[in-house]
């Protein structure tokens, strides 16, 4: 059955504002750190934080995982639920809102539509680190560890994938998340992700980019 989550207000980090901004360890000037500080606040007044998730059990393959009968063929998932008998599929949105905030402003302030797109970006990986750490408080009671989350397009974790998730998950009902014929996520600001089950979980409270081969990302942590 999918369950459903909503949140009044997330601590967006402005450090993780800056790194989707490209800052790295350089530090921006007064009126960019002004601006950053407006743009949260300003996003914060309008986000609607939702989710919703379902638990799958696992079933290992060859360089495969099956998921309440979605077959995903990814060696690097599969290396992520080794061990784990259950997993968390979950999808996670900061609202569609943002989306019609940011249009907005890229006619009226295109600079500060560029800092509320990067403010949207660290709200939603907030919001999914936060429902994180509350399944893992959750699961921590029967003996249950969380795996990092591992979302599409991470690795060889294929992006088209997202599409047979939010199927599972019936997000367009549930947390008003759905895919264009592109397979781009609506709201843009949403995630979706599987969080493994076992009896040994990871230090890592979040996703590991370690994983991912993309080793020229500039978000990389």
């Amino acid at each position: 059955m999918t369950e459903q989550f909503t949140a009044g207000n997330v601590i967006i980090p402005p450090s993780e504002v800056l790194r989707y901004l490209g800052y790295g360890r350089s530090h921006p000037d007064a009126g960019i750190s002004g601006m950053l500080k407006s743009c949260i606040d300003e996003l914060q007044s309008i986000a609607s934080y939702r989710a919703c998730r379902l638990l799958a059990d696992v079933s290992l393959e060859e360089g495969a995982v099956v998921l309440a009968g979605l077959r995903i063929e990814s060696a690097q998932l599969r290396r992520s639920l080794d061990d784990c008998g259950r997993a968390i599929i979950f999808a996670a949105t900061a609202g569609v809102q943002l989306d019609r905030m940011v249009e907005r402003y890229r006619l009226l302030s295109p600079s500060r539509a560029v800092v509320l797109d990067a403010v949207g970006s660290a709200a939603v990986e907030a919001w999914c680190n936060q429902l994180c750490e509350q399944w893992r408080a959750e699961f921590d009671g029967v003996g249950l560890r969380l795996r990092p989350r591992f979302s599409p397009g991470y690795g060889d974790f294929p992006i088209d994938v997202q599409r047979g998730l939010l199927a599972l998950l019936d997000a367009p009902r549930h947390a008003g998340i759905s895919l264009t014929d592109a397979s781009m996520m609506l709201p843009s600001k949403s995630v979706s992700a599987v969080v493994g089950l076992g009896a040994q979980g990871c230090t890592s409270g979040s996703h590991d980019c370690e994983r991912c081969n993309m080793r020229d990302c500039a978000f990389r942590r």
